[in-house]
C-alpha cells in the first residue's frame, strides 16, 4: 500500500507541476502579446521579402507558391522598376539599415539581373539575405554574392538524397543543394548559413541523419518546417504530419536545442503552438509580424506582407503607388486582427496569444484558419 501511495503522490506531483508550468506559460504568453500589441500600434518595417521571380528550375510537390518551370515572367518588375521599389522602401524608415531584405521566389537565381538589384539594395544600406534551392549555385555565384554584400543564405534540403530528389522532382537536386551549402561555408563571409528542411512522414524517421548532414555541411542554423496546405501542398495530404508525428518532431527539436550540438536548430515561425510547446522549440515566442514588422514585394510589383499570404491581401503596386505611403496607411487589416476571431477562434482561451494563427494559414473563402495547432497537437 505504501508503494502505491508513493506512486500516486509522484503522479500527483507531476500533474501539479504540469498545471503550474502551463499557467506560468499562459501568463508569459499574455504578457508577450500585450507587448506585441504596443509594438503593432507603432508599426516599424524591419523585414522586407522580395519575390524576385516566380520562375523555377524545379517543381516541388510541397511548393506553397505553385511555381513551375514554364512560368510566364512577362509581368515581373524590370531591373529599374525593382531598384526604384527599393528606393521607395528605404524611405519608409528613418534608417535603411533597420531593414533586412530577404529574396525569395520561385528560384531567385533564375533572374538574370539578380545581382545587379542586390547591389542596389546594399548600396542603399539595407541588409541582404537569399533563399535558394541551390541548384544553380556555382563558385562564381558565391563570389558575386560576396561582392554585393550578401549576409545570410538559406538553402532548402528536405531530407536525405532519395527523399529530397523525390520531393523536388529533379534527380541531382540534393547533390546540388548540398554542394551549395559547402561552397558558401568554405567561403566564410556569411553571418548566417541556414539549411531549411520541410519534414514529411517519409523523412521523419531520418531526423538524426539529417541533423548530422546539416552539421557536416557547415551550416550555422537548421530551420525545420512542417508542411502546411498552401499551393501544391494543399493537394498533397500525404505530406502532412499526424498529431503523434508532430509531437515526435517537436520532441526531437527540443532535444537538439538542449544538447547544443553546434547548429542552432529551431521550428519555423509557422503558427501558435500553445503553452506546452511555445518557448521549447523556438528561441522566441510566436508572433505573426506580417504588416507590422514585415512587408512583401511580389514579382509583379504588388505590395503586401509575407509572400505566403493569400494574394487578396495586397494593397497597391509599386508601378502606381508609393511603397512608403502604402506601408503607412493601407495595412490596417494586418494591424488590427479582431476580424479573425471567428469560428473556432471566437471562444478560444488562447485567442490573446494566437490571434487566429499566422495569416499565411488563413482560408479566405471559408473565413477561418486552415490550421489550428492547438487542435492539431491536442491540448496538454
Amino acid at each position: 500500500m505504501g508503494t502505491l501511495r508513493g506512486l500516486a503522490a509522484v503522479a500527483g506531483d507531476r500533474h501539479n507541476q504540469l498545471v503550474l508550468r502551463t499557467l506560468v506559460k499562459r501568463a508569459r504568453l499574455g504578457a508577450w502579446w500585450r507587448y506585441r500589441e504596443l509594438e503593432a500600434s507603432e508599426p516599424r518595417l524591419t523585414y522586407l521579402f522580395w519575390e524576385a521571380t516566380l520562375a523555377c528550375n524545379l517543381a516541388c510537390a510541397h511548393c506553397g507558391s505553385d511555381c513551375i518551370r514554364a512560368t510566364d515572367t512577362s509581368s515581373e518588375l524590370t531591373t529599374q522598376e525593382a531598384i526604384a521599389a527599393f528606393d521607395a522602401a528605404s524611405r519608409a524608415v528613418e534608417n535603411p539599415e533597420d531593414i533586412i531584405v530577404a529574396i525569395t521566389g520561385g528560384e531567385p537565381l533564375m533572374r538574370p539581373d539578380l545581382f545587379t538589384v542586390c547591389k542596389a539594395i546594399t548600396d542603399r544600406g539595407m541588409h541582404l539575405g537569399l533563399v535558394t534551392n541551390g541548384f544553380r549555385v556555382r563558385k562564381d555565384t558565391v563570389i558575386r554574392s560576396a561582392v554585393v554584400g550578401l549576409e545570410s543564405l538559406c538553402v532548402s534540403i528536405d531530407g536525405l538524397e532519395p527523399e529530397h530528389d523525390a520531393l523536388r522532382g529533379v534527380k541531382g537536386s540534393f547533390r546540388r543543394a548540398a554542394e551549395a551549402v559547402q561552397l558558401y561555408a568554405r567561403a566564410g563571409f556569411l553571418k548566417a548559413l541556414q539549411v531549411s528542411t520541410s519534414i514529411s512522414p517519409t523523412t521523419l524517421p531520418y531526423l538524426d541523419r539529417i541533423a548530422s548532414l546539416v552539421r557536416d555541411l557547415g551550416a550555422t542554423d537548421w530551420r525545420i518546417l512542417s508542411i502546411f496546405p498552401n499551393g501544391r501542398a494543399s493537394q498533397e495530404r500525404g505530406l502532412r504530419l499526424s498529431r503523434d508525428q508532430l509531437r515526435k518532431l517537436f520532441s526531437f527539436i527540443r532535444d537538439q536545442r538542449q544538447s547544443n550540438g553546434g547548429v542552432n536548430t529551431y521550428y519555423s515561425d509557422e503558427g501558435y503552438l500553445g503553452p506546452e510547446w511555445e518557448g521549447e522549440v523556438r528561441p522566441y515566442l510566436y508572433s505573426c509580424d506580417a504588416g507590422t514588422r514585415v512587408a512583401g514585394l511580389y514579382a509583379n510589383g504588388d505590395i503586401g506582407a509575407c509572400p505566403n499570404i493569400d494574394r487578396s491581401f495586397t494593397f497597391g503596386n509599386v508601378r502606381t503607388d508609393d511603397f512608403a505611403e502604402v506601408w503607412r496607411t493601407r495595412f490596417r487589416r494586418f494591424r488590427d486582427r479582431t476580424w479573425m476571431r471567428t469560428g473556432l477562434c471566437e471562444d478560444c482561451d488562447d485567442w490573446n496569444a494566437c490571434r487566429g494563427n499566422s495569416l499565411h494559414l488563413w482560408d479566405v473563402e471559408k473565413n477561418r484558419t486552415k490550421v489550428c495547432h492547438l487542435r492539431w497537437l491536442g491540448k496538454p
